[in-house]
């Protein structure tokens, strides 16, 4: 039978060592959310472009100076307008669209559902009305990328998107 001899002093500091450092990666994991937000926000202050003067100012996004826009022209005659955004890298893209919908708005939106995964790209599409008017943008991103990266650049357009009557 062998005995083994424990220094209290060095178990005592092994175990308060490990224990701090699973203190530290569970604070890492609480902050790491956290962290990635600020730090986007930090990149993203103030490189965005603001478009007011669509439809007579009653329509106003805004998206990353980066990013391209092109007003299209549709041949629909009830798209009030419609552009098409595109990031830098091209890995994102959407479309803007404003229709004016004089019928039932609900048969609409179930008539024009989106697939969600298309070509190995996912599609997701978001929808703002008011009375008769209908705003639909539609994004467009490979499956392969980050879908926080993408869900926190998709948000920044979102969240500055208004319609004013």
């Amino acid at each position: 039978m062998k005995i083994i001899v424990v220094d209290r002093k060095k178990a005592g500091t092994i175990v308060c060592l490990a224990a701090f450092m699973v203190m530290l990666f569970a604070m890492e994991f609480a902050l790491h959310n956290r962290l990635q937000e600020a730090s986007f926000a930090q990149v993203t202050k103030g490189t965005t472009a603001t478009y007011k003067s669509v439809l007579n100012d009653k329509l106003v996004f805004s998206i990353p100076s980066t990013w391209n826009i092109e007003e299209l022209t549709s041949k629909v005659e009830d798209t009030l307008y419609e552009a098409q955004i595109t990031s830098q890298d091209k890995n994102i893209t959407g479309v803007i669209t404003v229709k004016n919908i004089p019928n039932d708005m609900d048969r609409f939106l179930e008539k024009n559902e989106e697939p969600v995964t298309l070509n190995g790209n996912i599609s997701k599409k978001y929808c703002i009305e008011k009375n008769e008017i209908l705003v639909k943008v539609v994004f467009n991103y490979d499956k392969k990328m980050s879908e926080k990266d993408v869900s926190k650049q998709i948000n920044s357009v979102l969240k500055s998107l208004k319609y004013n009557e």
